[in-house]
């Protein structure tokens, strides 16, 4: 018997680094949403945070960081803030627990996750991504797949670009992204309807039949019938923002040498 679909939240992550280097680069805001399966939002507030930085930290960083954290205000952000990574990694880990309560079975999710994963890992939030599956659900991965395997409209009519670089805007974009895949490649949200198992099913098929033919009746695929989460809303925080946030997560930060590099599209 082949799995059954998988019930198990995922916990939506962006963070905004001073830079991409794991040895003396810092997250300097993250933004947590949590799906169902389904990806429905589970709370629309989210958990959202910035975290503390000293000025000779915001300094050192590359010119495209500067810049770009300067003109979305983040850098204002991380001085006037007086939280620390300990007390944001504490809030994050009770913030999943509430939502997530089966330790190793949420899966993290985002664009180019891993990227984020590589400052999660380390301490002090470590705890939080020990929590959490240590599979994680790309959505730039199914992105490049379509790309390379999906028909052309599908692609034509992917979500485009927003390029906020701002943790909440680029999370909610990720799951619009993923909102927008699962419809064009998975069923439409549907499963095949289960059905009785009847004579047909358990008798030997004709050797030369292949399947197609059972003695002499005919036996049809099973109709695709049955909606999953029929009648639910499907996902909240206004829709999105209303479908303002259905582009990928341009998550673009600097390369350990300082340089731009293109993380997400």
């Amino acid at each position: 018997m082949p799995e059954s679909r998988s019930k198990h939240p995922l916990v939506w992550i962006d963070c905004e680094m001073t830079g991409l280097d794991l040895s003396k680069d810092t997250v300097m805001s993250l933004c947590c949403f949590i799906t169902d399966a389904q990806l429905n939002i589970l709370d629309d507030q989210g958990y959202e945070a910035v975290i503390h930085h000293s000025k000779e930290q915001l300094d050192a960083m590359g010119e495209w960081c500067t810049n770009q954290h300067g003109k979305t205000g983040l850098t204002a952000q991380c001085l006037e803030s007086e939280k620390t990574a300990e007390t944001v990694a504490t809030e994050l880990l009770e913030y999943i627990q509430k939502y997530c309560p089966e330790r190793k079975k949420a899966l993290l999710a985002g664009n180019t996750v891993h990227a984020d994963r590589a400052f999660l890992v380390q301490q002090p939030y470590t705890p939080v991504m020990k929590w959490l599956h240590h599979r994680i659900l790309d959505v730039s991965a199914i992105k490049e797949a379509a790309k390379r395997w999906a028909p052309v409209e599908v692609i034509k009519k992917s979500p485009g670009k927003a390029g906020k670089h701002e943790a909440r805007a680029d999370i909610l974009e990720s799951i619009a992204e993923a909102r927008y895949y699962q419809k064009a490649f998975f069923q439409n949200g549907t499963v095949p309807k289960e059905e009785p198992e009847t004579e047909a099913d358990t008798a030997e098929v004709d050797g030369d039949a292949r399947g197609s033919i059972i003695g002499d009746k005919e036996v049809k695929p099973r109709e695709i019938t049955q909606e999953v989460g029929a009648g639910k809303p499907q996902t909240t925080v206004q829709s999105l923002e209303a479908e303002g946030f259905g582009a990928t997560s341009g998550k673009q930060h600097l390369d350990s040498n300082g340089g731009n590099r293109d993380l997400a599209s």
